[in-house]
């Protein structure tokens, strides 16, 4: 058996702004991952959206002057660590899954062997319910897990009502001792209402489209006989949709060394398909710039997804650790965007 999918992209556009209704093609999945989720919680129908609206600063006329105004103004969070782990390293790796609601993780870094203190899946999306479900499925190597909702986003930019992130821990289901270095799938919960055409996000919308998914990203908290500092990962980032400055104080005990930063996102772009034009936004760590331009290519560029479909993000930096906080700072020039999860590693 096989749903049946149609949907509706909206195009996500910070030059133009002009949205299309075409039909859509038909799309099928497979009948392992329909048989998996026919226990699962369905998705909510989103508004119908008119072709006529215009994204103004990254965000659709059709949302709020009030929703507008929170992601214009700058973005201040404190957010404690969600988990901590000793002597632990991590690796991350993702992968884009907008139209579409399967994908393959291709995990790369970890030492051989390494013993695994946890793996988390994350996970994002947005659709027409302000507040997420509590939980929901879903499969990682053919197997099901529940993931467990991390937070609720203003939409980044494509005329939704919210966006969501998850997290699922998936520490079974990876090479417990040995070599983590595989490919893992993912399929994500999805109905006749989710988007699985593959289509270009930036070309003309799909008038069905009720799901729009963003990616997913597996990190992975391992040991090895020559680890020594600490590894913490935050992911309680409820409301953190922007799209000017933003600044994520990551508290920890104090730290005075070498690490590692970590960031996973969702809706970062480079333009509006295979062009370079919007890909600008800085990243500073502890005010020091560590990436975008003159530096480095924008942490927000979109290229777990590239070149397409874009729209998620996973970079890991060298950086230095000083004190009792990591202050991560986002400047950004109108284009929507989700943090979903941070790590700090320290050596």
């Amino acid at each position: 058996m096989a749903f049946h999918c149609p949907t509706t992209p909206r195009t996500k556009n910070l030059k133009m702004g002009k949205l299309a209704i075409v039909p859509h093609s038909l799309r099928f999945m497979s009948s392992i991952a329909a048989v998996l989720f026919l226990s699962a919680p369905t998705g909510v129908i989103a508004q119908e959206l008119g072709g006529s609206d215009q994204i103004n600063v990254g965000i659709a006329k059709s949302v709020s002057p009030q929703v507008r105004r929170s992601a214009e103004a700058e973005k201040g969070l404190r957010i404690e660590p969600t988990r901590t782990f000793e002597y632990a390293d991590h690796v991350a790796n993702g992968v884009a899954m907008r139209n579409r609601t399967a994908g393959t993780i291709h995990l790369r870094g970890a030492p051989v062997p390494s013993k695994v203190l946890t793996a988390l899946l994350y996970f994002n999306f947005s659709d027409s319910s302000r507040d997420g479900q509590r939980i929901v499925p879903v499969l990682f190597s053919a197997n099901r897990v529940v993931a467990r909702k991390t937070g609720d986003h203003d939409d980044p930019c494509w005329g939704m009502t919210g966006n969501h992130s998850y997290v699922a821990d998936v520490t079974q289901f990876v090479p417990i001792g040995g070599d983590l270095n595989q490919d893992y799938q993912v399929v994500l919960e999805f109905n006749a209402e989710t988007s699985t055409t593959g289509q270009n996000p930036f070309s003309t919308p799909e008038p069905s489209q009720k799901v729009r998914t963003e990616g997913a990203t597996l990190v992975v908290v391992y040991r090895t006989k020559d680890t020594t500092g600490p590894v913490f990962v935050y992911e309680a980032l409820n409301n953190s949709m922007f799209s000017g400055t933003a600044q994520f104080d990551l508290l920890h005990p104090t730290l005075s060394n070498a690490g590692r930063f970590t960031m996973v996102g969702a809706d970062g772009q480079r333009g509006f398909g295979y062009d370079n034009l919007a890909s600008n936004e800085l990243t500073f760590f502890d005010g020091n710039q560590i990436a975008g331009p003159p530096v480095a290519s924008s942490d927000w560029d979109g290229s777990d997804g590239w070149p397409l479909p874009q729209l998620w993000d996973t970079h890991t930096h060298n950086v230095k650790l000083n004190g009792p906080l990591s202050s991560v700072r986002y400047q950004a020039s109108g284009d929507c965007l989700v943090p979903v999860a941070f790590v700090i590693d320290a050596d």
